[in-house]
């Protein structure tokens, strides 16, 4: 259909591959995210360091997520979803889609 073919687009434009980007430069980067965001990184990836961003070896350039839940719409009952999101890290296109 044109919405999954116009979403198959959205995701190559948010995934493309580039170089890392320089150790003071990661480090600046993590510190503009949100504390949630920040919080979440030292939490949820092994060996993952704040202090020391350029000793983390796993370059994260996007990320897919599974999402499912209820929405609820003014004042109506509850509606369930299914969604996807991609969400890219890359600094020159950063971005995300998220299909529902």
């Amino acid at each position: 259909t044109t919405t999954a073919r116009s979403i198959a687009l959205l995701q190559e434009r948010v995934e493309p591959s580039t170089p890392p980007l320089p150790p003071k430069r990661q480090e600046q980067v993590f510190n503009e995210l949100p504390p949630v965001v920040q919080t979440y990184l030292t939490k949820a990836l092994p060996a993952f360091n704040k202090d020391n961003i350029s000793s983390y070896s796993t370059k994260i350039e996007s990320l897919t997520m599974k999402q499912k839940g209820t929405f609820r719409i003014q004042d109506h009952n509850w509606v369930p979803f299914t969604a996807t999101q991609v969400v890219s890290a890359n600094p020159q296109n950063v971005g995300f889609v998220w299909d529902a």
